[in-house]
C-alpha cells in the first residue's frame, strides 16, 4: 500500500495505525533456530585423560620397564616417561650401566619420593594427601624434579617450599633453591631474610649463614645486596609473588609423542595409509585425541571452501568415535554438527545421530524440525521421506514434538 492509499483509508485515524502482531513463542529460553546456538543439546565434558593415565600406572598393564628403589618395585610404560621427561628419554633409550633386562635401579632417591615423582609423570599433579606435610619430602621432591628435568614439577615444589620458610628453614631453603635452579624460591628466601631485622639476626644466631658460606658462598653476596637496596619491597604474599606454576602442558607432550612417532610399537594400516601408535596409551584411554584437532580442523575449515567436505568429515570422526567407544570425542563431534544443522542437511545429520547414539545431536536436530518453516521445507525437500525409510522410528520422536505445538501455532 503507498502512502495515498493509506491516507485514504479507514486504517489511519487520527494520524495514527495499528498494528496487530501474532507472536508464537517457540520455548521459554533463547535459541536460535538456525542450529548455530546449540549449547543446551551437546555438552562436552572436560578432558579425563589425567584419570585414564593414572589408571595405567596403577593397573601396570602394558608396562616395559621396572624401576627398583631400595626394597620396592615400580612398573612404568617408556613411552610416556619419554614424552614427559628428557632425561627419562635419554635414561631408557640408551639403557646404561645399572640397568638389566629393563630393570633400572636406582640407589639415590627414597621410594616415597619417587613415588610422588612417578605419580605426576602420569596424573601432572602431586595429590595432597599422598604428599605428607613435610617440608622435607617436598625438598627432596624439587631435587628429584631437577634431577628429572620436570619443570612444572619443580615449580610445584618451590610454590609449596615457600610456605615453609622461617628462621629455621630458611638457610636450608635458600641452599637447595640455589643448587637447584629454583629462582622463585631463591627470591623469596632473601625477601623473608631482609623484611625484618629480627629474622635475619635469628638465622644467624642459629648458624644459619655459616651453612651459607660452606655450601654455597655466592647467594651470600646477593643477600648483602638486597640489605643495602634503597629499594626494598613491602611484604607480599610469599606464596603467589615468587613462584607461578604455569598450566599443565600434559597434553602438549603426548601431542609430540604422537607427532615425532617415536617408541611407536603397533601400526594401523587405513586406506593405505600408515598410522604409528602406542598400545599403552591407546589402551588407557577412552577419550584422548589431540587436544588441537578441532583447532586443527577449524584451521582446515577456514582455508577450505568446501564447507560440506568439512561436515562429512565430523560425522565420518563421529562414526569412528562411537566404534571405538571414545565418549568425549563423540559429544565433541555432536557439539561440532550442531552448527552444521540446516533444512539441506537436517535430515541426514538426524539419521546419524539415532544410529550412533547422540542424543544431544538429536534433539538438537528435533527442536530445528520443531519449527513449521523449518519443517516444510525439509517435507519440500524429501527429507521426511528419507527418515521414513532410513530410520522411521525417529518420526514418532518427532511427532511427539510437534504434539506440543499449539493449534495456533501450525501454519
Amino acid at each position: 500500500m503507498n502512502r495515498n492509499e493509506l491516507e485514504k483509508s479507514e486504517l489511519l485515524k487520527d494520524d495514527s495505525l495499528t498494528i496487530k502482531c501474532d507472536i508464537m513463542v517457540i520455548k521459554d529460553v533463547d535459541i536460535d533456530r538456525t542450529g548455530a546456538n546449540t549449547a543446551p543439546f551437546v555438552v562436552v565434558p572436560a578432558s579425563d585423560m589425567i584419570q585414564h593415565l593414572s589408571s595405567l600406572l596403577q593397573s601396570t598393564e602394558g608396562s616395559d620397564v621396572t624401576f627398583e628403589i631400595g626394597r620396592e618395585i615400580f612398573a612404568a610404560h617408556r613411552c610416556v616417561l619419554a614424552c614427559r621427561s628428557t632425561v627419562f628419554k635419554g635414561l631408557l633409550g640408551s639403557m646404561n650401566e645399572g640397568t638389566t633386562a629393563g630393570v633400572v635401579r636406582i640407589d639415590d632417591m627414597e621410594a616415597r619420593v619417587f613415588k610422588l615423582l612417578l605419580g605426576f609423570i602420569y596424573r601432572d599433579s602431586v595429590p595432597e594427601k599422598e604428599a605428607e606435610d613435610d617440608d622435607v619430602m617436598w625438598q627432596h621432591l624439587l631435587v628429584a624434579a631437577d634431577r628429572y628435568d620436570l619443570l612444572r614439577l619443580r615449580l610445584i615444589c618451590e610454590q609449596k617450599l615457600c610456605t615453609y620458610i622461617n628462621t629455621t628453614t630458611a638457610a636450608t631453603i635458600l641452599a637447595l633453591a640455589e643448587r637447584h635452579h629454583g629462582r622463585g624460591l631463591k627470591d623469596a628466601c632473601l625477601d623473608f631474610l631482609t623484611r625484618a631485622h629480627a629474622n635475619l639476626q635469628e638465622v644467624t644466631v642459629l648458624g644459619g649463614l655459616d651453612h651459607l658460606a660452606s655450601t654455597c658462598p655466592l647467594v651470600l653476596k646477593e643477600l648483602i645486596v638486597k640489605l643495602v637496596s634503597p629499594n626494598k619491597k613491602a611484604r607480599i604474599d610469599v606464596n603467589t609473588a615468587f613462584v607461578t606454576v604455569p598450566a599443565s602442558d600434559m597434553h602438549q607432550h603426548f601431542t609430540h609423542l604422537l607427532q615425532s612417532g617415536e617408541d611407536t610399537d603397533v601400526v594401523f594400516e587405513v586406506s593405505g595409509e600408515k598410522l604409528h601408535a602406542h598400545r599403552c596409551i591407546l589402551a588407557a584411554s577412552d577419550s584422548m585425541p589431540d587436544i588441537n584437532e578441532e583447532e586443527d580442523m577449524e584451521e582446515d575449515e577456514e582455508k577450505d571452501d568446501d564447507v560440506d567436505d568439512i561436515e562429512v568429515t565430523w560425522q565420518h570422526l563421529l562414526v569412528a568415535a562411537d566404534r571405538y567407544d571414545l565418549q568425549r570425542l563423540r559429544l565433541m563431534c555432536e557439539n561440532k554438527l550442531c552448527g552444521y544443522i540446516n533444512t539441506t542437511k537436517v535430515a541426514s545429520i538426524l539419521e546419524l545421530a539415532e544410529q550412533h547414539h547422540c542424543r544431544g545431536l538429536k534433539e538438537a536436530c528435533l527442536d530445528f524440525l520443531n519449527f513449521p518453516p523449518n519443517l516444510q521445507q525439509v517435507m519440500a525437500a524429501g527429507g521426511l521421506s528419507h527418515l521414513s525409510s532410513s530410520c522411521p522410528s525417529v518420526l514418532i520422536d518427532l511427532i511427539a514434538k510437534l504434539a506440543y505445538l499449539k493449534p495456533s501455532d501450525e501454519l
